[in-house]
């Protein structure tokens, strides 16, 4: 310890009692002490939010990315798998899921995931509402994403055919 903080720098009375109850000056000269700072605690409440924030944001976004990129193979993987389903599960549930239902509603689930995800990274704090309406008009445009893909995909594929074709 600071022996400033130990005894009176005017008369060196011992300041452990003095401190104790709380007296700014010394009890035996009336000298002002210096005062005590509180310790700085290492686990600042604004740097865990930040940092806390800053994990959440890289979870979304590692989130985002693999739903994105695995959303259409989950699609293909529930329709290539649903002729193998029917002998291991109950009939009923393809009388009223048929296998293009099945794969409509998993690429659904995974474009509202994948818009809830970019809604959190966009919107940030918000209203459960907003949250919702984001996922929803988030989850909408990655159809138009989707298909942008695919048509850059056709586009340089066809190309490519092309181009085989003349050199051939």
């Amino acid at each position: 310890m600071d022996p400033v903080l130990e005894s009176c720098g005017n008369c060196q009375q011992d300041l452990a009692a003095d401190r104790t109850i709380g007296l700014t000056y010394c009890s035996r000269c009336g000298t002002t002490l210096p005062s005590i700072e509180p310790p700085v605690e290492d686990d600042d409440p604004g740097a865990n939010d930040a940092e806390a924030k800053a994990r959440e944001r890289k979870g979304m976004r590692i989130c985002f990315w693999v739903l994105f990129l695995g959303t259409p193979g989950a699609g293909l993987l529930v329709g290539l798998v649903s002729n193998w389903l029917g002998g291991v599960m109950p009939s009923a549930i393809f009388h009223f899921f048929p296998t293009g239902l099945q794969v409509f509603l998993t690429v659904c689930a995974g474009l509202l995931a994948t818009g809830y995800c970019l809604a959190k990274l966009r919107v940030g704090t918000a209203t459960r509402a907003d949250l919702v309406a984001g996922s929803i008009l988030y989850g909408f445009c990655m159809i138009f994403v989707y298909i942008a893909i695919g048509v850059v995909g056709c586009s340089i594929g066809s190309a490519a055919v092309a181009i085989y074709r003349i050199f051939k």
